[in-house]
């Protein structure tokens, strides 16, 4: 078994659905593209950082050809900008262009997704980290 993977992305200011007039519109930031490609390429990286540190993939993804259907433990870490009362299932919602980049860079389906979200204390410029494993608690 693989030890979990880390990826640590910038605050997105778009993380605000909220702000949308209309329910159809509620989910869509207007920045889809951007942070899709915005998390694929840091993935990327991490997965890169990972598999020279640990020799190879991690365990939850697949190799080409192979149709995993377990699950993929999701962490998520909102440390917001400010202390301003965000709302965390809004940001989650938002979060969605950032999770089909993260899917794009490792070559799975995030219908294996079980996530975990978790509010924490505001940080300066604010960031999300992503934890990703084969169970919570990241114990492998």
């Amino acid at each position: 078994m693989s030890p979990p993977l880390v990826i640590v992305l910038k605050w997105m200011g778009a993380l605000s659905p909220n702000r949308a007039r209309r329910m159809a519109k509620m989910a869509r930031t207007g920045n889809e593209k951007t942070d899709r490609e915005y998390a694929k390429s840091v993935t990327d990286q991490a997965l890169s950082d990972y598999i020279a540190d640990h020799g190879g993939l991690p365990s939850f993804c697949a190799a080409p050809g192979d149709e995993r259907q377990e699950k993929i433990y999701v962490h998520v870490l909102f440390e917001y900008p400010t202390n301003s009362g965000w709302d965390v299932l809004n940001a989650v919602s938002a979060l969605k262009a950032c999770l089909d980049g993260v899917c794009d860079a490792l070559g799975v389906n995030d219908k294996r997704f079980v996530v975990m979200v978790d509010p924490s204390e505001a940080v300066k410029g604010g960031r999300i980290t992503i934890t990703m494993g084969r169970r919570f608690g990241f114990v492998e």
